[in-house]
């Protein structure tokens, strides 16, 4: 199977139906081989979709592709290190940073070499953005409501177009450098810090829990620690913003502002004690 990880969504979706199987089999260790196979598939085959697609649309579909990091996590016991969480971790870190890294070495190189077509695409884009950016604040105006969805929708449409003409204007950009994992990230940590990532379940429902790697210290093992629930954690989050941005709500739901800062302070402490409890 090493040999087929230039295959496509295809190969990518089979091996993780597979994993599956080898993981309601009792059989772990071939189930993360398989799910991890997976991963390295799908995310090859998105990498080299980027050349032709806009940012955007990279982005949906890094986010409707074959995902093997989900189960990959799931067969992690509690407080776990070694090789398995590094494995994990490793191609957690370099899906994570796929897209972001090509397109950003695509703007670097597109601003360092410009030329006078790349200038004029990126000077489009721009322009394009900030249409959209004007339309989306102001809402329908003198046109009918049909009418203003699709001029978002034709700016939206010339924006990918432009961004299509810039990936190939820099398809040089996405083998400038090469793919940050694990081993790269511990290399690179200060003697005194410690490294830490959360993972959330794929489908980002309620019902799972949250987990984090961690790297204690430069040339420690890394552990795996799995968290309270999504919803436990999203909820004390949203009342720790509510505190910081409105000062917080009461029972009725009515939004409560404090009588002057020190209360203020206090309430977004606790409300922050509660965030630093779960994770």
């Amino acid at each position: 199977l090493t040999t087929l990880t230039v295959a496509g969504p295809m190969m990518a979706a089979a091996l993780l139906i597979g994993a599956e199987a080898q993981r309601d089999l009792g059989r772990p260790a071939e189930a993360l081989d398989d799910a991890l196979l997976a991963e390295r598939i799908g995310r090859r085959h998105l990498q080299a979709t980027l050349p032709v697609l806009s940012e955007q649309l990279a982005l949906q579909f890094a986010d409707s592709r074959v995902d093997g990091l989900d189960l990959a996590v799931g067969l992690l016991d509690e407080d776990e290190s070694g090789s398995r969480v590094r494995r994990i971790w490793d191609q957690t870190t370099r899906s994570r940073a796929g897209i972001l890294d090509q397109f950003a070495a695509r703007n670097r190189r597109l601003h360092a070499d410009c030329d006078l077509v790349a200038a004029a695409w990126i000077d489009s884009a721009r322009v394009i953005r900030e249409q959209i950016a004007h339309l989306t604040l102001r809402g329908p105006g003198w046109e009918e409501v049909g009418d203003y969805r699709g001029m978002l929708v034709d700016a939206e449409r010339r924006l990918h177009a432009v961004d299509r003409e810039l990936s190939r204007c820099s398809n040089e950009a996405s083998s400038s450098r090469g793919e940050v994992g694990f081993a790269e990230l511990a290399a690179g940590l200060p003697a005194d810090a410690a490294l830490v990532a959360y993972v959330s379940p794929a489908d980002a429902d309620t019902s799972g829990n949250y987990g984090v790697f961690v790297l204690p210290e430069a040339g420690a093992d890394p552990v795996f620690r799995r968290l309270a629930s999504v919803a436990r954690v999203d909820a004390a989050v949203a009342a720790w913003r509510e505190q910081l941005v409105l000062g917080g709500a009461d029972a009725r739901g009515f939004i409560t502002v404090p009588r002057d800062e020190n209360e203020r302070l206090a309430a977004c402490r606790t409300a922050g004690e509660q965030v630093h409890h779960l994770i």
